[in-house]
């Protein structure tokens, strides 16, 4: 299947295949699950459920900028191409 037909299908999903592979990333993570183990541990069960719900909320930002990000990557390169295969000389 072409990669068009991918794309229209819903089946090319950046998310589930691109996993850092960076020494930062993954200290990054460790250091954010040992932070949520600590404050699982010193909050009380509804306190730290307001913590919960303020990284699922400041997930689904970035998830919504992440997809502007990728919009306009995307139509910046293919005006790009579009350009480049505009050029008279060629």
């Amino acid at each position: 299947m072409k990669i068009m037909e991918q794309l229209y299908c819903g089946m090319i999903d950046p998310c589930e295949k691109i996993v850092p592979d960076d020494k930062k990333y993954r200290e990054a993570r460790r250091q954010a699950e040992a932070i949520a183990g600590e404050l699982s541990a010193k909050l009380e069960p509804k306190d730290y459920e307001k913590v919960e719900e303020l990284y699922r909320v400041r997930l689904e930002a970035e998830d919504i900028l992440a997809r502007e990000y990728f919009k306009y990557g995307l139509s910046l390169g293919m005006r790009l191409m579009q350009e480049a295969y505009e050029l008279s000389y060629l």
